[in-house]
């Protein structure tokens, strides 16, 4: 029998190098970076920076260079979005301290987005998608699989990162390591010419 998964939600999966000098120096942005208090408004119920630009820190531009080499491998070999370039339009820094979470949400006014684990100790929080969608029954299965899951999870892991569609619903289970979880979160939309007649446009 031929399965098709058709109209997929798409998460993607790799992995960039943090070597211990671009770590240092990702850590060193970070502490120098203000971040939300308990004061103020907290984005989806977790810590975050309130530079919304983080990956255009000079500092950081060997760093979103590696983001966009392997968003172009997934855009270009795997989706075959050959025709237009992406750009980051926001980006930021995410803490989940010891017994933190985040709240399902997802993103708006882009169209992919993605998470790079800088600081990712084991049992620090899976990330777990779902689509919010009205299931009709829920039946018990004898193994999980992309054809029966109604969410989908994955560990966070020093260096992984993940793209997948900023529509797609996600949050963040709880923090039950003994030490801090970081990220840098990032949105990205298409630029260049999109569609054609009374629906063609163009970003630049």
């Amino acid at each position: 029998m031929k399965i098709s998964n058709t109209f997929s939600n798409i998460i993607a999966t790799s992995y960039i190098d943090l070597n211990d000098e671009l770590y240092d120096r990702i850590m060193e942005v970070k502490n120098n970076t203000p971040f939300w208090d308990d004061k103020t408004e907290k984005f989806a119920g977790t810590g975050g920076s309130i530079n919304w630009s983080i990956l255009e820190n000079e500092k950081l531009s060997d760093l979103k260079s590696k983001v966009l080499n392997e968003f172009y491998i997934f855009k270009n070999e795997h989706m075959s979005y050959i025709h237009n370039d992406f750009k980051v339009i926001t980006s930021w820094f995410t803490s989940i301290s010891p017994g933190d979470k985040c709240d399902f949400h997802n993103h708006h006014h882009c169209m992919y987005s993605g998470v790079l684990y800088i600081k990712a100790e084991k049992n620090s929080g899976n990330i777990v998608f779902d689509p919010h969608k009205n299931y009709r029954f829920d039946l018990k299965v004898k193994d999980f699989n992309i054809n029966n899951s109604h969410s989908w999870w994955i560990s966070p892991e020093k260096g992984k990162i993940i793209f997948f569609d900023s529509s797609l619903h996600h949050r963040i289970e709880e923090n039950k390591s003994n030490e801090e979880r970081i990220s840098i979160a990032f949105n990205l939309i298409p630029i260049g010419v999109m569609g054609d007649g009374d629906s063609k446009l163009e970003l630049g």
